[in-house]
């Protein structure tokens, strides 16, 4: 067993966790196969070099983590599921529209070709058939999903305070780097990321990813830990010490919080800055009940950002971008024209799907004319998983969260402070995702897929304080003068 502090296992989150943006969001094949394969690493070392990690997933308290890790592996064996051939008539029985409205059926395959279609495989048969339109996207997915589960694990194994602090500090960290390295550039307007140019007629804040709305879907899941550690600071402040050492403890959240909301407004995200709004009243409302300062405080602040962005930068597209319903006029059709057509895409496949992974060439075939190939992802990340797992994918998604959400509601006043801030935190990240996830698609990104899953999973850590007093979970309860840390 490796005893040394911090841990092996910590560290190798942590790198994982400070890499995985970097590389344009781990987007490429190349960086995409690193991250799963470091998650795969970093988790093995978790499970071999300590033995108290393994005995932590049988103990009291592990069923919080099992069930949604069982939801997890479930979309990845849907997904092996769809990409392996079955005998037709077993599939004209479970869903027979993949026989009578496959990639075979009809023309899709011949009028756009396997370019436009993604390269998905012929699936229809005379003997067998795939319950996916591109069986290869579907295996893909299905590794993908595999990952997110081990990553939800590699966050259940954050047992200590002092690792879920550094891991977490290392996300904030994270966030701030986005805004830091793509300020310049968003100020100079140089489209140019790790010396690669990319198209940005619109002049957003990107950080390290190519499209900006992905930036402030990984920005919306590390305000809320900001938030926590603010309040964290803001009630140890309450407790004792003079007024400048007061004023000291929440300097440094506050100022790394305004400077993730004001990545946030950069990137000219819709559904980024309505997440990280509606968490920020909803976190304000749970932390600080019945602080009405506070919560006063916190929402002047993110309005006085708001509006000083919106004031500089108006002349350049906040407003436009903060309210038009157009995707762009090259793309040929509103945002809403498409989720329409993903619903009926949903209709012809309702039970299991068009296979996970496969919306790129299941939709190019089955939209109008005008939106075919243009359209790699639907800008909906549940209507996505709608329409290419069905309605199995959306119940194991749905029990899932229901499962995290009910933990994380029942543990919200238990335990040390410390403990609740980082509650809140994943509370708030789960929150945002789900709203951003609403009308984007930040999760096909598998930078933003990590970083949720790890912090649902530090969320999901089983719980081993039994049933012993505040005080003697965290020494820092009883001790007003001890300095706060980052949540």
């Amino acid at each position: 067993m490796i005893r040394q502090f911090p841990s092996l296992f910590s560290v190798l989150v942590v790198l994982l966790v400070l890499w995985a943006p970097l590389p344009f969001g781990s987007v490429t094949v190349p960086f995409r196969s690193l991250l799963q394969g470091g998650v795969w690493v970093v988790l093995l070392v978790g499970l071999w070099t300590d033995s108290k990690r393994r005995l932590a997933l049988v103990e009291r308290g592990s069923a919080a983590v099992w069930w949604p890790f069982a939801c997890l592996v479930a979309l990845a064996a849907l997904a092996g599921l769809q990409s392996v051939a079955i005998p037709t008539p077993i599939v004209s029985l479970v869903s027979p529209a993949h026989v009578v409205d496959g990639p075979l059926a009809g023309e899709p395959d011949g009028a756009l070709g396997a370019g436009e279609l993604g390269g998905a495989e012929s699936s229809v048969t005379a003997s067998r058939t795939h319950l996916s339109w591109s069986p290869d996207a579907s295996r893909i997915a299905a590794l993908g999903w595999l990952t997110a589960a081990a990553a939800f694990l590699c966050g259940s194994l954050l047992g200590g305070r002092q690792e879920r602090r550094t891991v977490l500090a290392a996300l904030l960290a994270a966030g701030c780097f986005q805004v830091i390295y793509g300020g310049p550039r968003f100020r100079t307007g140089d489209p140019v990321i790790w010396g690669v140019t990319i198209t940005d007629p619109t002049g957003r804040l990107h950080g390290t990813f190519v499209n900006p709305n992905h930036t402030a879907f990984f920005l919306a899941l590390v305000v809320p830990i900001a938030l926590a550690w603010f309040w964290l600071a803001f009630r140890y402040g309450q407790e004792g010490g003079s007024q400048g050492a007061r004023i000291l403890w929440i300097s440094a959240p506050v100022l790394i919080l305004l400077l993730l909301f004001g990545g946030v407004l950069l990137t000219q995200s819709r559904a980024g800055l309505g997440a990280v709004s509606v968490v920020l009243i909803l976190l304000s409302g749970l932390m600080f009940k019945g602080r009405r300062r506070s919560t006063i405080l916190i929402g002047a602040s993110a309005l006085g950002v708001l509006l000083t962005t919106v004031v500089l930068r108006s002349g350049e597209g906040v407003v436009r971008r903060l309210w038009e319903l157009q995707i762009g006029a090259d793309a040929g059709s509103s945002r809403f024209d498409v989720y329409r057509q993903v619903v009926e895409l949903w209709g012809r496949f309702p039970i299991l799907g068009s296979g996970l992974g496969t919306f790129r060439s299941a939709f190019s075939a089955r939209s109008d004319a005008s939106l075919r190939g243009q359209w790699w992802n639907a800008h909906s990340d549940w209507l996505e998983l709608a329409a290419t797992g069905g309605v199995v994918a959306l119940l194991l998604v749905g029990f899932g969260l229901t499962r995290v959400a009910v933990v994380l509601w029942r543990r919200r006043g238990r335990y040390s402070r410390q403990d609740r801030a980082v509650n809140f935190a994943v509370l708030g990240a789960l929150v945002a995702a789900a709203l951003h996830s609403l009308v984007d698609f930040g999760l096909a990104m598998p930078a933003n897929q990590f970083a949720l899953a790890l912090l649902v999973g530090i969320g999901m850590s089983p719980d081993r304080h039994g049933k012993r007093s505040r005080a003697a979970d965290d020494p820092g309860e009883v001790s007003p003068s001890s300095p706060p840390r980052a949540a």
